[in-house]
């Protein structure tokens, strides 16, 4: 599946987030997202997923040909797009093996999250209630393994490797490189390189700086943005403003 945005302008709580992105990520591509905190990253994930407190003033988002920008987010995740959320919730009421059971039921099983359930250890977390009392790297495995039992088309990553340890980070990259190697389309966001520079393919790196892309290139300008910080290519953003 393909992905447009075009001229996207979002709110939030009243205040302007997302300033005019212009992004277009083709079938099977793996699309980097970095920037410094309160650039706009995860809420662009997060307006791309349809969640409700982010509102797009102008502009749009197609999938496949489809203007998605008005459709609530369980028609979206119904078309193949899906949201690993960065923050996870804890549910004490429901166990992580009744959720799966749910979500096989609506969407089939598919290899991919079979193959993904063994990589990311899940028989381990099956019998625990939803997200409570995990460390960091089980609950993004966990976020993971279920965002993938969606059987999804596109994956929107929100920072996989915020807070893990060293062993869950290889065990999410593995699990994501068998998403590039699905041909799924993937755009993951992350303030670090370490993750990046695990994956076997990344075909464009996009760097945002208060509400806006402002560089896209391939894989080589992570590691100099990463060195030299975002100051620089964020003063040349409010430079080009003034």
């Amino acid at each position: 599946m393909s992905l447009i945005i075009e001229d996207l302008h979002v709110e939030s709580s009243g205040r302007e987030i997302l300033r005019g992105i212009d992004l277009e990520v083709k079938e099977g591509e793996t699309h980097i997202i970095v920037g410094p905190n309160g650039a706009g990253k995860s809420s662009l994930l997060y307006t791309i997923a349809g969640i409700p407190k982010y509102v797009v003033k102008k502009g749009r988002i197609i999938l496949n040909s489809e203007d998605i920008t008005r459709l609530q987010p369980h028609e979206r995740v119904r078309r193949g797009l899906c949201l690993m959320h960065q923050f996870q919730p804890q549910i004490k009421t429901i166990k992580v093996s009744d959720l799966e059971n749910i979500l096989i039921s609506k969407f089939g099983i598919n290899e991919l999250a079979v193959k993904a359930r063994e990589i990311l250890e899940i028989d381990n977390l099956r019998n625990r209630y939803l997200f409570t009392n995990m460390s960091g790297g089980e609950r993004k495995r966990l976020e993971l393994y279920l965002t993938l039992l969606t059987n999804p088309k596109i994956v929107l990553l929100d920072e996989p490797d915020s807070g893990v340890d060293v062993d869950s980070l290889v065990k999410i990259s593995e699990v994501i490189n068998l998403i590039i190697s699905s041909s799924l389309t993937c755009i993951l966001v992350t303030h670090r390189g370490d993750i990046v520079n695990m994956l076997r393919k990344v075909d464009r790196v996009h760097v945002m700086c208060n509400g806006k892309i402002v560089e896209s290139n391939g894989k080589d300008m992570l590691d100099r943005v990463l060195k030299s910080g975002f100051r620089k290519i964020c003063e040349r953003l409010r430079d080009k403003r003034e």
